[in-house]
């Protein structure tokens, strides 16, 4: 049975999981600071050296969040925008 399952959802080209995406990446560490943090809600916003705000989630964070804290940090391109990853407190 599983056997024809895979084959009906192949034929229909039904996939499942998340699908792929292709990904902007930006492979450097990048610098900023802190422009707001939320930690009720658990994300802030990240303004880069070039004043863009980032959006960070607290699970992306080594350290303390605190507004005006310079951060190191990743950044990757979402559907909504961009996302700050692997962030450290310096």
């Amino acid at each position: 049975m599983l056997q024809n399952t895979i084959f009906v959802k192949k034929l229909l080209g039904i996939e499942l999981g998340v699908p792929k995406r292709e990904k902007e990446e930006i492979d450097t560490i990048m610098t900023g600071f802190i422009s707001f943090f939320d930690t009720s809600k658990g994300f802030g916003f990240i303004m880069d050296e070039g004043g863009e705000k980032i959006f960070v989630h607290q699970s992306n964070i080594t350290g303390e969040p605190l507004e005006r804290s310079k951060v190191q940090f990743e950044k990757e391109k979402e559907p909504k925008g961009w996302v700050a990853f692997r962030v450290k407190i310096i």
